[in-house]
């Protein structure tokens, strides 16, 4: 059967008859395109939950959330097994596309990183950088970073690790990988080894060096353990955090805090030295809410007597001049390497731009 154009513009027609319209979409090419349809809404939606890192049994639900809008789907597509087929084949599909862009590729580098999961076995996640030098839509080169795989490694040693890696690569058909590699970055090496040239972050030897050295100093280690122990005692109890921001909004009433919230900040992460002068910053502006709260909830009857002693404790501890003192030092201390670090983090670092952070960080 021949359609006029009328069946695939938006306008609609008045030309078609019902019966012809009715057998169309009771015949074979209607129902088959109406399944790839459905099929391509579910992968759209298994493709944000794992890009998000959402649990499988939220597919069900977000299919539920697009119906509202209008798309529908069939009985079987409804259930966390499905979406892991479609996860399945969204990975083949994007195994394909590296294949053949590595195929296209002169030359590629290789990073790597390891974690330990629950089990104690080495988790290798492996990535490739390659050079694009006609990337369609755009008028510059470009260079792009591909996921490979994450690989486990019962033990991670340099042969199982080149092993793992020459595998991998081999079965995305790259046979001849040995000399399209030219580059490999991981983790330092506990020996130098003289035919690798090592290129260490410098923001990761500032940050490193700035923690062997603080760590010798007894006034940074009592500074240290305030953040973490603020950090804890808050952590986990809404009450707490309740009875701190009430507080908090009291005080306020007769002095002005300069930063915003009351909750202390963890100073952990990526950033040891940002997060470190975030946490120092939010318990000296703070300072004496926190006393005044760990002196009520010492006699607060609705703790633990282990939680009101542990109060008690902190309270006598850190209730002094000089420990805001030395958190006032430190924050000192760290904000020249702040600037230092941070711009040794962006996206985009030339050697002009790195020798102007490095003379801003002198002057302060």
């Amino acid at each position: 059967m021949r359609y006029t154009p009328e069946w695939g513009n938006d306008e609609g027609s008045c030309r078609i008859q019902h019966s012809a319209a009715v057998d169309h979409r009771n015949g074979l090419p209607h129902q088959r395109a109406y399944e790839l349809a459905m099929k391509s809404k579910g992968l759209d939606v298994a493709y944000f939950i794992v890009k998000e890192e959402l649990p499988h049994s939220v597919y069900p639900k977000t299919l539920c959330l697009e119906e509202n809008r209008g798309v529908e789907f069939r009985q079987a597509y409804r259930n966390k097994i499905t979406c892991g087929t479609f996860i399945d084949y969204i990975g083949l599909s994007l195994s394909n596309i590296l294949r053949n862009k590595l195929k296209t590729r002169n030359y590629f580098n290789i990073l790597i990183d390891a974690s330990t999961d629950v089990s104690v076995i080495e988790k290798e996640a492996i990535f490739i950088i390659s050079f694009n030098p006609t990337p369609i839509g755009k008028t510059e080169i470009c260079v792009e970073c591909s996921f490979l795989s994450i690989s486990d490694l019962e033990y991670e040693t340099s042969e199982r690790v080149f092993n793992k890696i020459s595998q991998l690569l081999e079965s995305e058909g790259i046979e001849n990988f040995k000399t399209k590699l030219v580059g490999f970055g991981a983790d330092g090496a506990a020996k130098e080894i003289p035919w690798i040239t090592f290129g260490r972050c410098v923001s990761r030897r500032l940050e490193l060096a700035l923690k062997d050295k603080f760590a010798e100093i007894k006034a940074f280690n009592d500074v240290n353990n305030i953040i973490l122990k603020m950090y804890n005692i808050y952590k986990k109890s809404t009450k707490k955090l309740r009875q701190l921001g009430k507080l908090a909004a009291i005080l306020e009433e007769g002095n002005s805090f300069d930063i915003a919230g009351s909750r202390p900040n963890k100073a952990s992460g990526t950033r040891w030295i940002a997060h470190k002068i975030q946490a120092l910053e939010m318990i000296l502006d703070k300072y004496g809410v926190y006393m005044k709260h760990l002196e009520k909830m010492n006699t607060d009857f609705n703790f633990t007597q282990a939680e009101r002693a542990k109060c008690k404790g902190y309270h006598q501890k850190w209730n002094n001049g000089r420990m805001p003192l030395c958190i006032a030092l430190f924050i000192e201390v760290l904000s020249p390497a702040k600037l230092l670090f941070l711009s040794f983090q962006s996206n985009e670092i030339d050697s002009l731009a790195s020798s102007g952070f490095i003379e801003q960080t002198k002057k302060q």
